[in-house]
């Protein structure tokens, strides 16, 4: 074989993918960057806009406008009324991720718990703690108004609601954790998509899982 032609061979094509590592490779040779790309980019992790994010910009109170000329003031105009504190649309993106799935324990080289075993768990990160309608709240609410608004929906079926919302600390920041109780419908492949949805405190996010993808070492795994 020729040098020219081993290039090519290891070269991927324009448009084509390489192989995702957790379906070529055993958990015991993932990389550090294929753990990342599980956790941030993978079948189970998913990026999602949270919709309806705002804050408060503050400004600086204005200088006192000059005195007027009483002469013109009975003609002159009223100067427009404008905010001193204007509310600012924000662009923040959440990430989701399928926590109870087998890869996530895999990569870290532990057993399955007994909680991943009962529930599907998913955890968000990224969700503001400035939304419209969230500001002041105190510690714990948060967590019980994401409860409230959670789900994750099938078409044709049932929406399963979490039992229960945690909240805590990770390497990303304030994290999460949804936990759905898998005996009443269980999610299955006929199901094709799962859509995790959340609204709360005047902010919304929406991530869609593809189970087909979602197989890991032959089966579903969630």
């Amino acid at each position: 074989m020729t040098r020219r032609t081993a290039v090519f061979l290891l070269t991927p094509l324009p448009g084509v993918r390489a192989a995702e590592p957790w379906k070529v490779k055993d958990a015991a040779e993932w990389s550090s960057a294929d753990r990342q790309k599980l956790r941030t980019n993978s079948p189970w992790a998913k990026e999602a806009v949270v919709g309806g994010a705002t804050r408060t910009v503050r400004h600086k109170a204005a200088a006192p406008p000059p005195k007027s000329d009483p002469r013109k003031s009975a003609t002159a105009p009223p100067p427009p009324i404008t905010s001193n504190n204007p509310t600012e649309h924000l662009v923040v993106r959440a990430t989701v991720r399928w926590a109870s799935a087998q890869p996530f324990f895999d990569a870290i080289k532990k057993e399955k718990t007994k909680m991943a075993k009962e529930s599907y768990i998913l955890s968000l990160t990224g969700w503001p703690a400035y939304g419209p309608n969230s500001a002041g709240l105190p510690q714990g609410s948060i967590a019980a108004m994401l409860k409230d608004g959670a789900a994750l929906e099938r078409k044709g079926r049932d929406p399963i609601t979490p039992s229960v919302v945690e909240e805590a600390q990770s390497l990303d920041g304030e994290l999460f954790l949804f936990l759905f109780p898998k005996v009443a419908q269980p999610i299955e492949a006929p199901d094709k998509e799962v859509t995790f949805h959340v609204k709360a405190a005047g902010m919304e996010v929406r991530a869609k899982f593809v189970l087909k993808d979602m197989e890991y070492e032959g089966k579903l795994e969630l």
